[in-house]
């Protein structure tokens, strides 16, 4: 394993690593890459093999711009084309996956057998830069454990990984700025379907599509997966990632903790059938919900205490690894629930909060 910087040497060194059919972790803008040649069949088989991850979770391929995309896919029909291309035009570069019909040469093990693909323009500079030099489509998650908390940070891709790919190489890119994965969206011929919400809204999307040439016979309408009551399972066929009910989770065992009672009593925290003390429970809160328990609970961290769900998301798969330093003292992590309304930062962060407890509950009291 080797860190790397952004240099341009290094970046010749990993794009030559890519092209060896060797994995090469990258920093976008949401989350640390674990890259592979996406066309590299062999490769992107070791993406899983090293994250443990399922085969029919697939992979979201990444590009400079839509003119990188015409070789991954065949799009036979023109509005549903020409959705896709107002949506890059408008949105790329940036955290937005369209899931488009794949065409033939992209591997199946990128695709997860869907016949679907991921494919995504990274807003980062490195990884633009990347993808310049080495003139690759990139196959790339999330570079983690699979199910664990996603890496926003070059030593949250060594804690994970190096074990596991001695010839891994990982770019030092610093903090990713936006903190939580892209917004995924399928894209249909009269709609689009959002198979998991991220920085970009489905108001956004809309306004894109004000773009499309010719404009559609009906307007496009968009409809959310509900992934959450009815989450996909590992033996499931999926076009796109983030769809099972566990991810993003910690070693502790975390849960949703519910609002507080006027006048806080007792000291210990139901989770389920099971009770902890509070004194055993590490309190991640959002906007000083949780103030109230600081003093009693084994450690305190607020997403944003102003109350900024931009902030929340920058910070939250780094908070949810702090909670991991207190495995010797803590039996649960209680996690909040952002105030959304409307705000589709707030319920982005509110998704990866609630599969990284698996939908799970607690509250304070006997």
């Amino acid at each position: 394993m080797s860190l790397l910087t952004c240099s341009p040497e290094d970046l010749r060194r990993a794009s030559d690593a890519l092209r060896e059919g060797k994995l090469v972790s990258f920093p976008t803008e949401t989350v640390y890459g674990l890259g592979a040649h996406a066309l590299d069949a062999t490769a992107a088989k070791k993406v899983f093999e090293v994250k443990g991850r399922p085969a029919s979770d697939p992979l979201i391929v990444h590009v400079l711009s839509w003119a990188d995309v015409e070789p991954l896919v065949q799009v036979r029909d023109p509005q549903q084309r020409a959705a896709a291309v107002a949506l890059a035009a408008q949105l790329w570069p940036g955290p937005l996956t369209l899931v488009l019909p794949a065409a033939d040469n992209v591997p199946s093990v990128v695709t997860g057998g869907s016949g679907w693909v991921g494919v995504r323009s990274p807003k980062h500079e490195v990884a633009r830069r990347l993808l310049e030099v080495s003139s690759l489509p990139l196959a790339a998650p999330s570079a983690n454990r699979f199910n664990h908390v996603s890496p926003t940070r070059p030593e949250h891709v060594l804690k994970d990984l190096a074990a596991r790919d001695p010839s891994l190489l990982v770019i030092d890119g610093g903090p990713c700025s936006v903190g939580i994965e892209s917004s995924v969206v399928k894209v249909h011929a009269d709609h689009l379907e959002i198979l998991r919400h991220g920085a970009v809204s489905p108001a956004d999307m809309l306004q894109a599509l004000d773009s499309m040439s010719p404009p559609p016979a009906t307007p496009f309408r968009v409809v959310e997966r509900d992934t959450r009551s009815k989450p996909k399972q590992v033996s499931d066929q999926m076009e796109g990632p983030g769809q099972m009910l566990t991810h993003y989770a910690p070693d502790v065992p975390a849960y949703l903790l519910d609002p507080l009672p006027a006048k806080v009593e007792g000291e210990a925290v139901r989770c389920g059938e099971l009770t902890f003390a509070l004194k055993q429970a590490v309190v991640v809160d959002y906007n000083g919900a949780f103030a109230a328990l600081e003093e009693g609970c084994a450690a305190y961290c607020d997403l944003s205490a102003s109350g900024i769900a931009e902030e929340a998301a920058a910070q939250v798969f780094a908070v949810l690894r702090w909670t991991e330093d207190f495995q010797t003292t803590a039996s649960v992590v209680l996690l909040p629930v952002l105030p959304c309304s409307s705000d589709n930062i707030a319920q982005a962060v509110n998704d990866r909060l609630f599969r990284a407890a698996s939908g799970r509950k607690a509250a304070l009291g006997t």
